[in-house]
């Protein structure tokens, strides 16, 4: 499910190694990068914690966009914005 939302809302292709692994890009930067399991079970909540610490955005938020309630453009602006206050 989150390997979905991440290829369907941001268009990006995951490599796949150990783990499954991706950039988002804004503009042709790298603005945050996700690293996945390949297994499809729950994602336990220290690697949601992980994830949302690289991305600089809560857990919360996170969540909210792998449910689909938060689209690609309005994830990206609250990195951008929360990075910017760094």
């Amino acid at each position: 499910m989150t390997r979905h939302a991440f290829e369907k809302k941001k268009n990006v292709t995951f490599r796949s190694g150990k783990e499954l692994n991706c950039w988002i890009i804004n503009e042709g930067q790298r603005i945050g990068r996700v690293t996945i399991q390949k297994a499809n079970r729950e994602i336990p909540q220290g690697t949601l914690r992980a994830m949302s610490k690289v991305l600089d955005i809560d857990v919360a938020t996170l969540c909210e966009f792998i449910k689909c309630t938060i689209k690609g453009p309005e994830l990206i602006d609250t990195i951008l914005t929360n990075k910017a206050k760094r």
